[in-house]
Formats: C-alpha cells, structure tokens, sequence
C-alpha cells in the first residue's frame, strides 16, 4: 500500500473518530444557546444587528445569506478598542447594505480557567477563540439559515462595496476561503492567515472542522495563548490536500492591499514577537491607516454609511 494512501486512511479513521466522539460525549459544541437570554454564548456578549427577515428582498434565485462577524475582548482601555470602533462601522453598513447579517462577539469563548496562561495577563488574546465561539453560534442556529460566516479580526473591514460577498465566490466545494501566506504553496495550502475568513457552514467537513479546531485551540493556547490560527493549521494539515476543503487565495483578502477585505496587520507580524498587552501593538500610524480608509469608503459610500452606528 503506498503512503499517500496509507496517510488517507489514517485521516478519514481519525476524521470520523473525532467526529465520533464529538457528537458521542457532548464535547465541541457543548455550549448551547440560551433563547432566554440571546446576547449571550458561552462566555460572549453577543451585539447583534440582524436583517428583518420578513422585509427582505425575495427573489426567484436565492442568494446565500451572509453573517458578518467580527470579536473583541471588551476592554475599552485596550487599544483594539478604538480600531473595532472605526471597522465595525464599515462592516456593518457593507452588511446593510446587502442584507446581510452582522455580530460582534465581546470577551473570551473558552473558559479562562482552564488556562494557566491567562494568569500572566494575558486574557485579551484569548479573544481569539471567539472564532469558534462565533461559528458554533451559527451552526446552532439553523432558523437564520445562513449559508457562509465572514468572521473578520478588529483590524479587517469590507472594502469592496460594488460586489456582494454572497456572489463573488462560490463554495460548493469548499468549507473555507482565506488569504494563501506564501503563493508558491498553492491553493488547497493549510498555510492561511486566520485573519479573515469565509466559511462555508452547510459543507459537511465544516463542523468536524470547527470540532477540531475548538480541541486544537484549548491545546496550543497552553503554550501561545492567541495563537488561534497555528491550532487551525494543525487541523488542516492533518487533511491530505486532495481531500482538503480549502480555497487558499491571493489578492482578495491580502492584508491592508486586500482588494474585498483590507485587513490592516500588526506591524512586522510574526517576525516582531509582542505581546497583546503591549500598547505599541497599535501604533498611532496604523489607527491613522486604518481610520483613513475607513473615510475613504464612506466619502465614495455616503449613502450606505449614513446613519450605521459603530461599536
């Protein structure tokens, strides 16, 4: 037997095992979504602004219904603070605009206790794993039936305003599309920014996926807390990449020069190491940039901006 195929077994047994166990245990999304009190899950404040479903556009052709997220840790003396004011802004008239939804997640998904490393002050990276907070929310939640989840970090905001995200791409194949960090490693590459990223949650790998990634986070946050997206490397590698539901791309979603979500990085990235904590983490001339664009969309936008309240 050879070994890629020999490598295919072992996936697909581990795959299903997992999964398994998931659903078996009541692990993964053991969370469950209290309707008695709808601006909470788990350890997350939800702010919600939803479409009226009953005054939506109706058409022959549906097209595919779009929550757009975004997550913070809630500190207003945490200079992610000011950015999420600035982006949420734009993010939520680009939802309004195109009647999509739109959800801002505050605090921190997992539980804070199960980490020692939040004792060192670092809890505001924890914020990070608001991600699968985020998608387990929508997955149980099938009366919205949303089709695709853009959850988008508090530095990234829509950009391109002429094209609905629900169009441009189409998933059928994919659980997920995200910026591709090195070109040479192709399009089905594991090697993706975590940044910004749009879900296909009607995939049938999707949730075994986020299941993975939920197992994945509580592992590596005991040694990095926030490194959510190294956890959902991990996953993905583990996928042959014949059998991988990834769209890695380029251009659309390439950092500040992304040409549908600008997603404006912290300075140097990995190759200057800081901590979250740190108040340089948000230089003065990357709000500037960042409030900037934001500007310059609403001055070619007015229409769709006018009267969006920020978060």
């Amino acid at each position: 037997m050879g070994a890629h195929i020999r490598r295919t077994i072992v996936f697909l047994e581990y795959f299903q095992k997992s999964f398994r166990s998931k659903n078996s245990m009541g692990n993964g999304f053991a969370v469950k979504y209290n309707a008695s009190n709808p601006d909470e899950f788990g350890n997350m404040e939800l702010r919600r602004t939803f479409v009226d479903d009953s005054k939506s556009k109706k058409s022959s052709s549906r097209t595919p219904k779009v929550l757009i997220a975004q997550y913070d840790f809630g500190n207003f003396n945490n200079s992610y603070a000011e950015i999420i004011s600035i982006t949420s802004k734009v993010n939520k008239a680009y939802a309004h605009k195109y009647e999509h939804d739109y959800l801002l997640a505050r605090g921190v998904f997992i539980e804070v206790g199960d980490h020692p490393e939040f004792a060192k002050g670092k809890v505001a990276a924890g914020s990070t794993s608001n991600k699968v907070g985020i998608l387990e929310y929508a997955m149980q939640h099938p009366d919205k039936d949303w089709d695709y989840v853009l959850i988008m970090d508090s530095d990234a905001m829509m950009y391109d305003f002429e094209r609905d995200i629900a169009l441009i791409y189409n998933m059928t194949h994919e659980s997920l599309i995200a910026h591709r960090v090195l070109k040479a490693t192709g399009i089905k590459s594991f090697n993706i920014n975590a940044g910004v990223i749009l879900w296909n949650i009607k995939h049938q790998q999707t949730q075994q996926i986020v299941n993975l990634w939920d197992d994945e986070i509580h592992k590596v946050f005991r040694k990095k807390v926030g490194e959510d997206q190294e956890a959902l490397h991990k996953v993905l590698h583990r996928i042959p990449a014949k059998f991988r539901p990834v769209r890695a791309i380029r251009g659309d979603f390439e950092y500040s020069e992304g040409t549908v979500v600008k997603h404006f990085i912290r300075p140097g990235g990995k190759q200057i190491r800081k901590k979250w904590d740190d108040s340089k983490l948000s230089t003065s001339s990357r709000v500037m940039h960042i409030r900037n664009t934001a500007e310059e969309i609403c001055e070619k936008y007015e229409k769709d901006c006018n009267g969006v309240t920020a978060e």
